[in-house]
């Protein structure tokens, strides 16, 4: 994911007019400002996913991988696997989250705050050089937030 945001921070700071694609949902939770997302739209009806041929804004409700996997003719063991694992992997892990960098408005200001868990967590986030973690410290850096988060 390092490098998806890294190029695509290169094609944007160049002016590049591109088409950029990527199954990590985690880079359109990013400051998006200048950017046009697109997504392949999708009916999904009784757990069957048909896709439409037509692309629409804003980005895909959930991941298809799993179906496209399926549809190729992947072993129906492998599908079984996948699913498990998905289900276990991303139990408590929601798309919708909100973002740790959404300020909250103080209503006789009208001017954005910023709580000292925010703070703190961006001081954290800061520190983190994201081009040298190996995954296992990503998790790591991943695993702290979570508990700044959690934490009063």
């Amino acid at each position: 994911m390092s490098i998806a945001y890294a190029i695509m921070r290169n094609l944007m700071e160049k002016g590049a007019k591109t088409l950029f694609a990527t199954h990590y949902h985690e880079l359109t939770m990013l400051d998006t400002s200048g950017i046009r997302l697109l997504t392949l739209d999708v009916k999904e009806d009784n757990g069957s996913v048909t896709f439409l041929r037509k692309i629409k804004d804003g980005v895909a409700n959930s991941s298809y991988g799993i179906h496209v996997a399926k549809m190729a003719g992947v072993p129906a063991s492998v599908i079984r696997d996948a699913r498990n694992f998905q289900n276990r992997h991303f139990a408590d892990y929601s798309m919708q989250q909100t973002s740790l960098f959404t300020s909250t408005e103080d209503p006789g200001e009208g001017i954005p705050q910023t709580s000292e868990k925010e703070e703190a967590m961006c001081r954290y986030l800061s520190e983190i050089n994201p081009d040298q973690c190996t995954p296992m410290q990503a998790l790591i850096h991943l695993s702290k937030l979570k508990e700044m988060a959690d934490n009063p």
